[in-house]
């Protein structure tokens, strides 16, 4: 039995409008939607991808990663997001999971993948942070999509939160995840071998975090990766 208050509106007029300000305008960045104010027009190297797919090419990661953000982070987003997520007002699912779905269905028709061939990762945060928000941000979007995931990865613990990190910082740190020691390797394999991965986030910043899942991943051939985030 539930005692939540009936409420078919969960978001004000206003703020509605705002969201859909805030929806993403495909394409600039070929590989992650980056505003095209960001590239750089000067670099050969560059070319229609931004400085952070630039970064990713250099380092030979660029081709196994395409990246289809629901909104930018910004105004009324950021605000929600940080409710989410800092705050741990989980009753903001209801309002932002809608975009995630509707973007995963868009990226499916538009990459023409097979749902029966897809396998959804969730990303995770610090276990400490986790714990005092309540939930992972991540997989409570997932479960009131209603779309299956495989929970495969955890997080190795990290003093400092991504929001105190400069760029370099984040791009130059270690790998802050792992694969669970508890799921038979085995099993990966047999799950994810040769199929898409869908790697799911809500803030895409340097994409440092993203690439970190795909070296995680990348052990157990599968054929492909996609990226659904909330914001970039």
């Amino acid at each position: 039995m539930s005692f939540r208050p009936k409420c078919e509106k969960r978001v004000c007029d206003e703020c509605l409008e705002a969201l859909k300000k805030a929806q993403y305008e495909r394409m600039h960045c070929r590989c992650c939607g980056q505003k095209i104010s960001l590239i750089n027009p000067d670099s050969d190297l560059y070319g229609d991808i931004c400085s952070n797919c630039a970064y990713w090419k250099q380092k030979g990661d660029h081709h196994r990663l395409k990246i289809y953000p629901a909104y930018h982070y910004h105004g009324v987003l950021q605000e929600l997001i940080q409710r989410f997520k800092t705050m741990g007002d989980v009753r903001m699912v209801h309002v932002l999971a809608p975009a995630i779905k509707k973007t995963s269905d868009s990226m499916l028709k538009t990459e023409k993948l097979d749902p029966k061939q897809i396998v959804i990762v969730p990303l995770v945060s610090s276990p400490k942070r986790e714990e005092a928000r309540g939930f992972n941000q991540n997989k409570v979007i997932l479960e009131e999509n209603k779309m299956p995931f495989f929970d495969i990865l955890e997080h190795i613990e990290d003093d400092l939160k991504q929001s105190q990190q400069t760029k370099a910082m984040r791009l130059s740190r270690a790998s802050v995840l792992k694969i669970k020691k508890e799921i038979d390797k085995t099993a990966i394999e047999q799950l994810i071998q040769d199929k898409t991965i869908i790697l799911v986030d809500d803030v895409y910043t340097t994409g440092r975090t993203l690439h970190d899942a795909i070296s995680c991943l990348l052990p157990y051939k599968p054929q492909q990766f996609f990226a659904v985030v909330l914001a970039h």
